[in-house]
């Protein structure tokens, strides 16, 4: 699996060209003068490997939920069923890296009820796809767009007790409320929603892949 990924990944170097220059000059800005061009290239060519891995590891598991359940380590649960006990919903906060798919999969594979909020693809007969996909292994969707259903859909869900995983970028806290900007460039809203029902707050993450199993899991961190 992972070695058809490297070959993709190395194809994609040559000839997605558009892109490649994106990240290179965004490294090259990024790092200045700490990193060399030989060094920047390196970390490039692991970029499209990594976004090559991520989606080879969704189309090989999301249509395939035993091998799924059996290859993803789901890890410091403890931290999601406490927050559970208190009835009023868990909000799971993931940088927008990582497989972040996989953990809501497995999530649901053990018996959470999980949300994603996320944004549709611009492909719509791609979106269409995964959005099946997703309903399959019992995750529920929840576009950032329309804003205001996406903040009913996900006040709804957290007063059922449900966990909402939302790919950030940024959240800071200012005069007691919580401002969630998406990973989608859209804003969830200045949301005081989050401080009237009180959600525990989570970092999850995707911390490493090998060729056997692809860990997962949620760190104490709160926000």
């Amino acid at each position: 699996m992972y070695g058809f990924a490297n070959r993709i990944a190395a194809l994609g170097y040559r000839l997605i060209r558009k892109q490649k220059r994106i990240a290179l000059d965004s490294l090259a800005i990024a790092f200045g003068q700490e990193k060399s061009r030989q060094e920047i290239e390196e970390i490039t060519k692991d970029c499209f490997t990594f976004m090559a891995k991520s989606a080879v590891e969704l189309l090989s598991l999301m249509d395939k939920p035993v091998l799924l359940k059996r290859r993803v380590q789901f890890v410091n649960q403890q931290h999601l069923l406490l927050a559970l006990k208190k009835g009023k919903g868990v909000i799971l906060v993931s940088a927008h890296f990582g497989n972040f798919p996989l953990l809501m999969a497995k999530m649901s594979l053990e018996g959470f009820r999980i949300a994603g909020i996320m944004r549709p693809m611009r492909d719509t007969k791609v979106e269409r796809i995964f959005l099946v996909k997703r309903q399959r292994l019992g995750i529920k969707t929840i576009y950032s767009q329309p804003r205001n259903v996406c903040v009913e859909e996900t006040i709804r869900s957290l007063r059922n007790n449900e966990v909402v995983l939302s790919p950030l970028t940024r959240i800071s806290a200012q005069a007691g409320f919580l401002w969630i900007s998406l990973a989608e460039r859209q804003p969830l809203r200045q949301a005081r929603w989050s401080w009237r029902s009180e959600p525990k707050r989570l970092y999850c993450r995707v911390s490493s892949s090998g060729k056997k199993t692809i860990r997962t899991g949620l760190s104490l961190s709160r926000l």
